[in-house]
């Protein structure tokens, strides 16, 4: 039981810091300068962050991509080398 109340309670935790960063322009009025520079800045804080995921995620299949690679010319020169 204490378990899975301290699990839960961890997960609360982190959910509420991961909104944290992002700034709220509710209280601004729309098309003010304030509310252009807040959204703004909250597209790009949010593109760049999927930029980052998106680059890390090629990378990874990139590498997958190569060792698979590797591995299938290694298997194919292994059965060449055992009919010579």
């Amino acid at each position: 039981m204490k378990k899975i109340f301290f699990i839960i309670t961890l997960i609360l935790f982190s959910s509420n810091f991961v909104y944290a960063d992002e700034k709220k322009c509710d209280g601004l009025k729309k098309l003010s300068k304030e509310f252009l520079k807040c959204s703004t800045i909250n597209i790009k804080k949010n593109t760049v962050k999927k930029l980052e995921n998106i680059k890390k995620s090629t990378a990874n299949k990139t590498e997958r991509l190569k060792l698979e690679a590797k591995t299938v010319g290694d298997k194919i020169k292994k059965k060449l080398k055992k009919k010579e």
